[in-house]
């Protein structure tokens, strides 16, 4: 009796915890074959294997490379048959992060099914980041993304996504776009100018509220056009500092918080 595997396609694709491939048996006939043997070679390397009841055989693999060349021999006929199976990882288009702090930079990659082909909506990618974990639902062309939010604050972080049993590393790193200076005032002044500027690299952040504690006092301001915010310390504040000692002043945006010195003179 001629023996033939029955394959749907000469390539198999599968992601890297996908590591079982299941292949048919039958005849001619296309009867399903049960308790056969056959030899196979997997990138060289000989295995001797039964199928089941159902005419499969059940190939393992402790460890996937990029790629897998498999020759099936029937030892009867000496009928030789080969596929191949390529692996992909289930994140395509995955990248590391380098950004401002809360500029809108998003993680978006495209998830990959078994198959090999895109999966729909509606597949949960688990994603953690800064100790928070997000569950994030695909599109409808397979996309998961998700807005790096403004708790993430100006440093590096680790980030990771899972998908069906692969987790995916990837790093993030968030520069500082809030800035300041140092400053010193005589307790004379009768007000003293504080600026802060907000930019993601040369791009000035207009329009967004910044707030200035000093000494108990709390004072707010937009940026202007030019990323710059501009705090005005009264006399009746600065009259309550002592000459001689040294301020630290707290600017903050959203979550981000800067520190710089106010000194105080005679």
């Amino acid at each position: 009796m001629k023996i033939t595997k029955q394959l749907s396609s000469s390539h198999h694709f599968f992601t890297p915890n996908h590591q079982h491939l299941f292949i048919p048996f039958s005849s001619a006939a296309l009867i399903k074959l049960s308790k056969a043997t056959f030899i196979f070679k997997i990138n060289g390397i000989s295995h001797t294997l039964k199928t089941d009841e159902l005419g499969y055989i059940t190939i393992p693999f402790k460890k996937l490379t990029s790629s897998q060349k498999i020759t099936v021999t029937n030892p009867t006929s000496h009928e030789v048959k080969t596929t191949s199976i390529e692996v992909v990882s289930r994140f395509s288009g995955a990248k590391n992060i380098a950004m401002y702090y809360f500029d809108g930079s998003t993680f978006k990659a495209r998830i990959v099914s078994n198959n090999g082909k895109y999966v729909g909506k509606n597949n949960v990618v688990i994603i953690k980041l800064n100790k928070k974990t997000y569950k994030v639902n695909t599109n409808t062309n397979g996309y998961v993304t998700l807005k790096i939010p403004n708790t993430v604050k100006p440093g590096p972080y680790k980030q990771t996504a899972t998908y069906k049993g692969q987790t995916i590393k990837k790093t993030v790193k968030v520069k500082q776009n809030l800035k300041t200076s140092k400053y010193a005032v005589k307790k004379s002044a009768k007000k003293l100018t504080v600026k802060a500027t907000l930019k993601n690299g040369k791009k000035a952040v207009k329009n967004k509220k910044i707030t200035l504690n000093v000494n108990g006092k709390k004072l707010t301001a937009n940026t202007n056009k030019n990323g710059i915010a501009k705090f005005t310390i009264k006399k009746n504040v600065i009259s309550k500092l002592k000459v001689g000692k040294q301020y630290t002043m707290k600017l903050t945006y959203l979550k981000n918080t800067i520190k710089t010195t106010l000194k105080v003179k005679r």
